[in-house]
C-alpha cells in the first residue's frame, strides 16, 4: 500500500493567513532544512501526529550535500593555494577551511542519523502551544512567521551579496565554490539554529506571562519571597505551568542537541532541581 506523504497538507498551510499554530509557519524551515541535507525526512499525512519517512529523494539530497562538504574540505585543506606571503596565515586558513566542513560533515550525519526525531522537535511545540492556551496565552504565529521571512531573506541575500562580489573579483571557479558554500552553510547552520532558539524563547516568555497572571510574589530582594497559592484551583494551575515548563525543557535539549547551540531552559537536572526545590517546596501555603 502506497503511503501518503503530507508535503500537499503541508505547503498548503503556507498560504494560510492568519497563522493558526507552528505548523503553518514550518514550510519555509522545512525546506530549508531538506535543501541544507539537515533535515532528510518526509513527513506522512497528518503533519501534526509526527510520523516521517525516508524516501530516495531525501537519502540523495543527503548524499548530495555530503559529497559536496567532503570534496570542499579537501579541496580546500590539502588542494586549494593561496597566494599568501605569510606561513602562518596560510596554516590558519587551512585550520578555518578544515574546521568549518570538519562541523558541517559532522552535522550532516548527526541529523540524518536522528532525522525522525527532528520532526518531534515541531510536535513538541505544537503541544506546548496547546497547553499555553488552555491557560490563556496565546503565540502569535502570523507575527513569528514573518520576522523569520524577513531575517532569512535579509541572511540569505548577504550571503549572496558576499558570493556576488568574491565572483565579481575574478576568483577561481573551485575557490569560489568552496568560499561560497562553506559561508552558505555556516549560514544556514545559524538561522535553523537562531530559529530553533526563538521556539523556545518565545515559549518560555508566554510561559513567564502566565506565572504572573497567576500567582504573586510577596517578599523582598533580601528575603527570599514566598509563592502565595489560593486554593486547589491555583494548586493545579501550578502544576501545568511545572509541567510546561519540564516541555520546554525538553524542548530546548532537541534544539540544542540538534542544531549545535545552547538554548537551555533549565534543563541541566541538578539545577533544576536545586531551583525548583527552593522556590516551590518550602513556601507553597495556602491562605
Amino acid at each position: 500500500m502506497k503511503v501518503t506523504t503530507g508535503h500537499q497538507e503541508l505547503f498548503s498551510s503556507l498560504w494560510r493567513f492568519p497563522k493558526r499554530d507552528v505548523f503553518d509557519c514550518v514550510p519555509l524551515h522545512y525546506l530549508i532544512l531538506k535543501m541544507s541535507g539537515m533535515g532528510c525526512i518526509t513527513p506522512r499525512a497528518g503533519v501534526r501526529n509526527g510520523s516521517t519517512m525516508t524516501t530516495l529523494l531525501d537519502i540523495g539530497i543527503f548524499v548530495l550535500n555530503l559529497i559536496l562538504a567532503v570534496s570542499m574540505m579537501v579541496y580546500g585543506t590539502f588542494i586549494g593555494q593561496r597566494h599568501l606571503q605569510s606561513p602562518i596565515m596560510f596554516i590558519g586558513l587551512k585550520m578555518v577551511n578544515f574546521t568549518c566542513y570538519a562541523s558541517t560533515i559532522y552535522g550532516l550525519i548527526s541529523c540524518f542519523i536522528n532525522r525522525h526525531e527532528i520532526w518531534k522537535f515541531y510536535n513538541e511545540a505544537y503541544a506546548v502551544d496547546a497547553m499555553l492556551e488552555a491557560l490563556g496565552e496565546r503565540t502569535d504565529f502570523t507575527h513569528s512567521f514573518v520576522l523569520f521571512v524577513v531575517y532569512y531573506g535579509a541572511a540569505m541575500g548577504t550571503c549572496f551579496l558576499v558570493i556576488a562580489v568574491m565572483y565579481c573579483e575574478n576568483i577561481p571557479w573551485m575557490l569560489l565554490l568552496n568560499l561560497g558554500y562553506s559561508y552558505f552553510s555556516l549560514t544556514t547552520f545559524h538561522i535553523v539554529s537562531l530559529t530553533c532558539m526563538d521556539v523556545v524563547w518565545v515559549r518560555n516568555v508566554r510561559l513567564n506571562k502566565v506565572f504572573r497572571k497567576q500567582f504573586s510574589l510577596d517578599g523582598s530582594i533580601v528575603d527570599a519571597p514566598a509563592l502565595i497559592v489560593c486554593g486547589p484551583k491555583q494548586t493545579l494551575v501550578l502544576r501545568q505551568i511545572m509541567q510546561i515548563f519540564d516541555n520546554i525543557s525538553d524542548l530546548a535539549d532537541k534544539g540544542s542537541f540538534y542544531y549545535g547551540i545552547q538554548v537551555r531552559a533549565g534543563r541541566d537536572e541538578k539545577r533544576r532541581e536545586n531551583e525548583m526545590s527552593s522556590l516551590f517546596s518550602p513556601v507553597l501555603h495556602y491562605r
